[in-house]
């Protein structure tokens, strides 16, 4: 027990007012009595303008839903790995870990000289505040205490997904997530390219870590990403190509698009367009895998075109290697094709 400089007892309280909401600080027992001792000191730092804004409001409905018997679920994205509580103000460690201010700064200050998830020794001790978590917490906030992450709007989505304070934790997270995946394949389908770019975005990030793959497979990633790339001239039709390249890690999308009634055809278009060559490659690459294993998928890419498009490719000013790419297509689709007739014959 520590004491204070009158000999009194050394207590440690939670403030909740409104300017420092879930803000620690240590006082004598005497604090506030009449005559009593003045001694304070806060242990926690202050709270960011926006924290102290958001988690008055939270509390009232937090208490409120306890009042009514319901329990506020927080997504595990939002909760500090230390106190297994909501971040109130996220920082990321040099290991790439975020943790909530006050309790990674406690963990330190015991001597600590490691990140308590990764047990990695810190080479850097600094702590980077995590804007865009916060970001994302407040979207959820501000719609509702009671919903998961389906309610977090596109556009945190994909600022989470891209920026450099974006750990492969939150990626994984993101994609493990039905409803996000389902929402977004959704939106990407839309006839406005301004409300399909964000989205084209968040599915290129998520589709980086290979084990979101097969989530954003079953919930038709592929499908809708055919039907942003057969949608006319998208500013995006390149990175959308991409991500479809990558998701050809899941072995049924090979059968998804080679059956889809303009999968291959949104592909094929990908192989040469005029005014860029953009996404050349990983078409060619795309067409390489579906080809390779599947009869429909090769009779179907000739038909829609492939032979033309990869000739006018070859005579166009494309780098060296997707032109190698690209006879390596020729090469297959006309071995294949004899193999096919003998078959048939």
């Amino acid at each position: 027990m520590n004491f204070c400089h009158c000999e009194k007892n050394v207590v440690k309280k939670t403030s909740w007012t409104d300017l420092d909401p879930g803000r620690r600080y240590s006082a004598c027992e005497k604090f506030r009595e009449v005559g009593g001792c003045t001694y304070f000191a806060w242990i926690d730092p202050p709270m960011c303008t926006r924290s102290r804004q958001i988690f008055p409001e939270l509390l009232k409905r937090a208490n409120k839903l306890e009042g009514e018997g319901v329990e506020m679920v927080i997504p595990p994205l939002f909760k500090c790995p230390i106190s297994l509580d909501l971040f109130k103000d996220p920082v990321t460690l040099c290991t790439g870990q975020t943790y909530d201010r006050p309790c990674i700064q406690k963990w330190l200050e015991s001597g600590n000289l490691t990140c308590p998830v990764t047990m990695q020794k810190l080479h850097d001790s600094s702590m980077v505040p995590n804007h865009t978590l916060r970001h994302l917490i407040d979207d959820w906030l501000r719609s509702n205490t009671r919903v998961d992450t389906k309610m977090i709007s596109f556009d945190s989505i994909k600022k989470i997904c891209e920026s450099d304070e974006s750990t492969l934790e939150n990626k994984i997270q993101l994609g493990k997530s039905v409803v996000l995946s389902r929402q977004i394949v959704y939106l990407i389908q839309q006839k406005s390219d301004h409300e399909a770019v964000g989205r084209v975005r968040a599915l290129s990030s998520l589709s980086l870590i290979e084990r979101n793959c097969k989530n954003l497979a079953i919930e038709g990633a592929v499908e809708g990403l055919i039907e942003y790339l057969i949608n006319a001239e998208r500013s995006l039709a390149p990175m959308a190509m991409s991500t479809i390249e990558k998701l050809l890690v899941v072995e049924s999308v090979k059968d998804v698009i080679a059956n889809h009634a303009f999968g291959i055809k949104a592909i094929v278009k990908m192989v040469f367009r005029v005014s860029e060559h953009d996404g050349s490659e990983c078409a060619i690459n795309s067409l390489l895998i579906i080809c390779s294993g599947s009869k429909n998928g090769r009779e179907k890419a000739i038909v829609d075109g492939v032979l033309t498009q990869l000739l006018l490719l070859l005579q166009s000013q494309s780098n060296g290697k997707t032109k190698t790419k690209a006879r390596m297509l020729l090469k297959l689709l006309r071995s294949m094709w004899n193999e096919d007739l003998n078959t048939a014959i």
